[in-house]
Parts: C-alpha cells; structure tokens; sequence
C-alpha cells in the first residue's frame, strides 16, 4: 500500500501488480487476504491497473531438490491436492507483454496466471523419474512435520505457517485450476512441468 502510495505521489500513471491466485477477503489464506487489501488499494488509487495473479510457482520445487538428489524423494504438507502450477519465467514474459501492449488493452484486468494443466505432487515426483531415469517418490506428510522442518531450516514462524496455510489450502483443492489468459496475451501455451524440471534437471541429480 506505501508503493501504491508512493507512485500515486510520483504521477505515476500505470501499475502492473503481482498478487496471488484466489486473493479474496474470505481467502483460506492470511497472505491471500493480505494481497486482497493490496488489490483493492490499487484498484481505488486512481491510476492504470492490470493484476497478475499467479498460481504456484515451479521454482518452489527448487527448494526440495536436495532431498531429491540425495535421497530420491521430497516431503510437503500438500496431500493429494491439484495445483495449476507456473513457471515463474512465464509471468515474467506476461509482465513484461502487459508492459508494452497498448494500455487499453490491460486496463483494469485482473489475469490468473497458471501452467498447462493442474497437477499434484506425485505427479511431479512420476516426472522427475522420467526425466532423472531414477524413482522418486513424494511423500505426504503432516502440517506438524512440515512446519518443524522449515523452522529447523531458519524459515521465520510466521512465514512457516503462511507455508503450511498455503498447503492445507491447496490440499483442500484451492489451487486445482487452469487459466487460459497467458495463451490469450501471449499468444502460445505456458510451460508445462516436464519443460522446467528437464529446464533443471541438473539441480535435481
């Protein structure tokens, strides 16, 4: 809300936002609640505004590439929830269209932005075994275990349980969709899955 501010003071004119998929007021999550606000600041201030709300970004799978490499398996909280997961590359390149498109064109806009296809955990963990040409495995496990693990990894409590709200949301079958607004502007599919962990593959072996 002080960027919002900030630009509105500095005559400002368009503002392209980075919320997250589903920011509500009644949102699962604190961080989705939070992003409503912000949302909603923007859109009253008076200036050009275009949203991107993106799903979960696949280079959050980076973060379980140790235990991948090491020991052919990666633990989350997530169950056997859906996610229409997105590589980060391609909001970036949606950015960056809105950007330079005519302004008319985005104005006002709110764009949900996800992969191809919406996708669990194991169906990554069946991924990298094609790719790795080894078996790994996803292994669910309990928000308890989840949220000891990041803490005992440094993560700040508070940003641990924003970690484990995302989860159970997602869990719960919040994050199961696919958008068709990065084909709309962009003009061809978003990755999928397969072409950010082949992208990286390095990182998991």
């Amino acid at each position: 809300m002080n960027a919002v501010w900030a630009a509105r003071q500095a005559s400002v004119e368009r503002v392209v936002r980075l919320s997250v998929i589903g920011a509500a007021h009644d949102a699962p999550t604190r961080s989705g609640r939070l992003h409503a606000l912000s949302d909603r600041e923007l859109q009253a201030s008076g200036m050009r505004w275009t949203i991107l709300r993106p799903c979960w970004f696949m280079q959050n799978l980076l973060n379980e590439a140790d235990d991948i490499a090491a020991q052919g398996a990666f633990s989350l909280n997530a169950g056997d929830g859906r996610l229409g997961m997105v590589d980060v590359r391609d909001i970036a390149q949606f950015a960056a269209r809105v950007l330079t498109d005519e302004p008319e064109r985005h104005d006002g806009k709110t764009y949900t932005l996800t992969g191809p296809r919406s996708l669990t955990f194991a169906d990554v963990a069946h991924g990298l075994t094609r790719i790795l040409g080894k078996p790994v495995a996803y292994l669910p496990v309990s928000d308890e275990t989840q949220r000891t693990t990041l803490v005992d990894y440094a993560v700040p409590p508070w940003i641990a349980d924003m970690i484990i709200e995302y989860s159970q949301a997602y869990a719960a079958g919040w994050g199961d969709a696919v958008s068709g607004d990065f084909l709309d502007v962009v003009g061809h599919p978003p990755r999928d899955v397969e072409d950010f962990l082949g992208d990286h593959a390095a990182a998991f072996s």
